[in-house]
């Protein structure tokens, strides 16, 4: 999963410019099902667009086309179907999936899965899956809305009731966890995402990138492209990014 990256230059490419001197950070478009390990693997790079708001077209797809990258997008389906403003319909949408992004299910309502009734679950985790393939797109990944697939204070070693239920529609399922993935193990369906936004600065996020390049493991940085530091040039220019 689910994107490549190559010899590009500056903004979020420049995460990857330790990694890419040396490797490139290419990850196979089929993940098998259960776990792999992510041992004497080459440094692996991520980027995950969060809710798929209409600032992914007008900002992150437009920056992605001049410097040659690929991203995920998670969607919450309700947005599409409803026409929702501010959020991509599904024309843009497409766009975006011919252009080689991907799109993830993000549920239907962006609900917390740990805080809401058994019985939603296949609404929110199947029906989304089966929308998105009935519109044509490839639907084999999905991010928890909130990091939510516990129930509260349950013991996440024995509250599996989420995580079967995601094993049933999707290859994949991506928490945020502020880690890196890695170890001999990688958990297909606790996948580890890294918020973009809190690491503060493009700094920080190099940082990482190093961290991957040194020791392995594969980062996947999540990032919510309507906040205010990506709203124009300079604020992303001050952001670093």
């Amino acid at each position: 999963m689910f994107f490549f990256y190559e010899n590009r230059n500056g903004l979020v490419a420049q995460l990857a410019e330790e990694a890419i001197k040396s490797c490139h950070a290419l990850y196979s478009p089929t993940i098998p099902v259960g776990k792999v390990s992510l041992q004497k693997r080459k440094p692996l790079f991520t980027i995950i667009d969060d809710d798929a708001s209409t600032h992914t077209q007008s900002i992150l797809y437009t920056i992605a086309g001049e410097l040659g990258f690929k991203f995920g997008s998670c969607v919450i389906l309700d947005r599409p179907q409803n026409n929702t403003p501010v959020f991509l319909n599904w024309d843009q949408l497409r766009t975006l999936q011919s252009d080689g992004h991907e799109i993830l299910s993000h549920t239907m309502t962006h609900a917390h899965l740990g805080l809401i009734p058994e019985s939603q679950l296949d609404y929110e985790l199947g029906t989304s899956r089966d929308i998105l393939l009935q519109q044509g797109f490839v639907a084999r990944h999905f991010v928890y809305p909130g990091g939510s697939y516990v129930k509260n204070n349950a013991c996440e070693k024995t509250d599996t009731s989420v995580l079967n239920k995601v094993r049933n529609y999707y290859d994949s399922a991506w928490v945020i966890n502020e880690s890196i993935n890695k170890g001999e193990l990688f958990n297909n369906y606790k996948g580890l995402l890294i918020g973009f936004d809190a690491l503060g600065t493009l700094g920080s996020a190099k940082a990482a990138v190093d961290q991957i390049f040194a020791n392995g493991g594969w980062l996947v940085l999540m990032m919510h492209v309507f906040q205010p530091q990506w709203a124009t040039p300079k604020n992303r220019k001050n952001y670093g990014i």
